[in-house]
């Protein structure tokens, strides 16, 4: 989410399945390029009015317990947390079980392809944080390293949000 227009979106008849907002410090829905306050996260589930489900992006461990314990208090129980932080997905989940972790991989420069070795990391990564599935950024994203995650039962999202057509069809096969 980027804008209150993008959640004002949400009630069209075609719409994303799943919407990622992106939570600050003091809990509000911001957009991650400018950091400018779109909604509290009441009010933007309010909007989506459970037509997508909700997945919130956090940076910290005090965020996202913040995010778990509000909503636990609202009984949102399709919701996904997302974060590069493990522990940060540890401890939302301590709060709100009912949270599904998804651990963000970071793409690495130095590290332009995976082998075995890396994939089977990620796995691991994945489950010490009680997460349920592993966001790779594009460059990641290949039918072997996909295929590899799932057989170790590792669901897999991918980042293509700054890509390229070609790159959002590679996601999907």
């Amino acid at each position: 989410v980027y804008s209150a227009n993008d959640l004002k979106a949400m009630t069209a008849i075609v719409h994303p399945q799943v919407l990622i907002m992106t939570v600050d410090s003091t809990g509000n829905i911001i957009n991650p390029l400018t950091g400018i306050e779109i909604s509290s996260i009441y009010d933007a589930l309010i909007k989506i009015n459970g037509k997508v489900i909700p997945a919130f992006r956090v940076a910290d461990e005090e965020t996202a317990v913040t995010v778990a314990t509000q909503l636990k208090t609202y009984d949102i129980d399709d919701v996904f947390l997302f974060s590069n932080n493990s522990v940060a997905i540890q401890e939302a989940r301590k709060v709100y079980s009912m949270l599904r972790g998804v651990l963000i991989i970071d793409y690495d420069n130095q590290t332009p392809v995976l082998s075995e070795e890396h994939l089977i990391n990620i796995r691991n990564q994945v489950n010490n944080a009680g997460a349920i599935a592993a966001l790779l950024p594009k460059e990641y994203v290949s039918r072997y390293n996909v295929e590899y995650l799932q057989r170790r039962l590792v669901s897999v999202f991918s980042d293509v949000s700054n890509g390229e057509d070609i790159d959002q069809y590679r996601a999907v096969l």
